[in-house]
């Protein structure tokens, strides 16, 4: 509309051509079925506003996947409840894993925690440090380095953990598609413990258990639970299997729920079922009555507490926890999260900060030579998909 002919006729003809391909293309919008009649009953009913009574009906068969919404799973979404979490004992092979635990526990023999250097692998490696800590178990735990060693499990690591004793290896967020290294793991007579929420492939590793919700064969109800959730989950299964009283049983978990949410925020699972519950329970706690970690968190990284939410979590938090695996090394989060020294969880947290720094320094170098590449190389017209490669980038 701005254009007028006056500018049309300066023109070149490529920069007509470019401007017609603009707008000769227009987004295509594609709209969620609505049922009118839900969200009407809404704003009748419950005295909502129009647009959230939309919102909620376009979300309806996210709410309700097994049929049409109904008041009790409505009301779950409305008002997220800690007493309707699912029992951790539907999760397949959950009872043999706290088992093989509990027989460790009872013996004195070696845990090693082996976690992944993301956000969510850092608080589920954490919250289990706590665990075996408030069980009177030293435990030892391992992260692999992001760019010497990659993703997951790997036979060094196993090699290295052998030599040191460990008897029991207890994964967080990694471990379901390591079948070779679980294999190795026999051999070196470890028992291996997998605790993951990925995607298995077709076989399973040779394991004394393996919990992950999204096993098909797994019945629990709730599928979306990110690494730290599962870890959550096998901590409340242990303490029940070893019976510790309930009161401190809940007292624990209480004082880890803030770890689940960093996790399950930074790991983009989705804000429903029982992430929502335990997140919504974590936020309130963190803004009313926070901890040492999330004071150390706020006051150095500039957070209000009375403001967090998952929007902060996301965008404030998360981003300084996964710099260090990116130029550095992740254990320094486990670190943070479990180091019961207010002085030295502030020194990370300032480390963290320049982690961050440097991360968006690579990045910002790389975009701009994609930029220049991009300027001076390509034809979008003819070219709407890039791939951008260079020398020397940071994997």
């Amino acid at each position: 509309k701005r254009m007028r002919k006056a500018d049309s006729a300066r023109m070149s003809a490529s920069e007509r051509k470019k401007f017609q391909c603009v707008v000769q293309r227009p987004f295509r919008w594609i709209y969620r079925d609505i049922d009118q009649a839900l969200a009407a009953r809404l704003v009748a009913d419950r005295r909502f506003d129009p647009v959230v009574a939309r919102l909620i009906a376009a979300r309806a068969r996210e709410l309700s996947p097994d049929g049409p919404l109904s008041e009790t799973a409505l009301e779950r979404f409305l008002s997220p409840a800690l007493n309707t979490l699912h029992d951790p004992f539907l999760m397949a092979d959950m009872e043999r894993a706290v088992g093989r635990v509990a027989d460790a526990l009872r013996r004195g023999e070696k845990i090693v925690i082996y976690g992944d250097y993301d956000c969510d692998g850092t608080t589920a490696t954490a919250l289990l440090v706590h665990l075996f800590r408030f069980l009177g178990h030293d435990v030892e735990y391992y992260i692999p380095d992001r760019l010497e060693e990659g993703y997951g499990l790997n036979r060094d690591a196993l090699e290295l953990l052998a030599r040191r004793g460990a008897r029991v290896v207890l994964t967080v967020d990694n471990g379901v598609t390591a079948v070779k290294e679980g294999a190795y793991a026999r051999e070196l007579g470890i028992d291996l413990v997998i605790t993951d929420h990925h995607q298995p492939g077709p076989e399973l590793p040779d394991a004394v258990a393996v919990v992950d919700p999204a096993r098909n064969d797994c019945p629990y109800p709730f599928k979306y639970l990110a690494g730290v959730g599962v870890a959550f989950k096998f901590a409340h299964a242990l303490l029940k299997a070893l019976k510790v009283d309930a009161d401190r049983g809940r007292t624990f978990l209480y004082s880890v729920v803030d770890l689940v949410a960093i996790g399950t925020v930074a790991d983009l699972a989705p804000l429903l079922g029982e992430n929502r519950i335990l997140i919504r329970y974590a936020l309130r706690q963190m803004r009313e009555n926070p901890n040492e970690r999330t004071q150390v968190l706020c006051n150095t990284w500039g957070v209000a507490a009375r403001e967090l939410s998952a929007q902060t979590i996301a965008f404030k938090i998360a981003p300084r926890l996964n710099a260090a695996g990116r130029t550095d090394h992740a254990g320094v989060c486990v670190e943070l999260f479990t180091t019961t020294s207010m002085r030295r969880g502030e020194q990370i947290a300032l480390e963290l900060d320049v982690f961050n720094e440097q991360r968006k320094e690579l990045e910002l170098r790389i975009l701009e030579h994609c930029q220049r590449f991009v300027e001076t190389q390509i034809d979008l017209e003819d070219e709407p998909i890039l791939v951008v490669d260079g020398d020397n980038w940071h994997i």
